[in-house]
């Protein structure tokens, strides 16, 4: 890494650590940090830069999920408001919860 520009098409975090990157290498290389500072300077960016796609991604996961929650529940609402009867009262606790009902109350 020699003061190379930034590759297209990285995402925020890459762009991010290669900028963090290329400072780093561009102090060493001034004298700024010796190259035990940097080792341990690189360490902590390496360790911050996984740390911070590992957050990105139970986020991403999350979203997700909660997004599927919401559509699932929506649905459900959408057909009690259609027919209130006690069967999709049922579905809308059933997807509210995600519980497997038996058919005790019939």
């Amino acid at each position: 890494m020699n003061g190379d520009p930034l590759p297209k098409n990285l995402c925020f975090m890459d762009q991010l650590m290669f900028l963090a990157l290329r400072n780093l290498y561009a102090s060493y290389r001034s004298g700024k940090v010796d190259r035990e500072s940097g080792h341990d300077e690189k360490i902590r960016l390496i360790y911050r830069y996984q740390e911070a796609n590992k957050d990105f991604e139970s986020f991403r996961y999350n979203t997700q999920r909660m997004s599927e929650f919401f559509k699932k529940v929506e649905i459900v609402c959408s057909d009690y408001q259609k027919n209130r009867t006690l069967e999709n009262a049922d579905r809308i606790i059933d997807a509210i919860y995600n519980l497997e009902r038996r058919d005790d109350h019939q």
